[in-house]
């Protein structure tokens, strides 16, 4: 496989795991409650994505929660790895 080939087969493998687990539309305006359902059903998500970086053992869930959630998940005094930030960190 040439790398082009092997990155669409892994766009494709990540898109199927993904469609497969729907998120839950908001009508109308959202409020704490809804936000934070949304978003704990976006790091079910991201977690089930496999990954080498930020230790490997929690999938892509560093991209969604912050700092301090991160380490809560990841155990205590635990940091990311290479020092990537995450989104919610810009």
């Amino acid at each position: 496989m040439t790398a082009s080939a092997t990155e669409t087969a892994m766009c494709e493998a990540v898109r199927a795991k993904i469609y497969t687990m729907p998120l839950d539309k908001i009508v109308g305006q959202p409020t704490t409650a809804t936000a934070n359902q949304l978003k704990e059903q976006i790091a079910k998500i991201a977690a089930a994505i496999k990954t080498t970086k930020w230790g490997g053992r929690h999938g892509h869930l560093p991209l969604v929660l912050s700092g301090m959630e991160w380490q809560t998940a990841a155990g205590i005094g635990a940091a990311f790895p290479d020092d990537t930030a995450n989104n919610t960190d810009r």
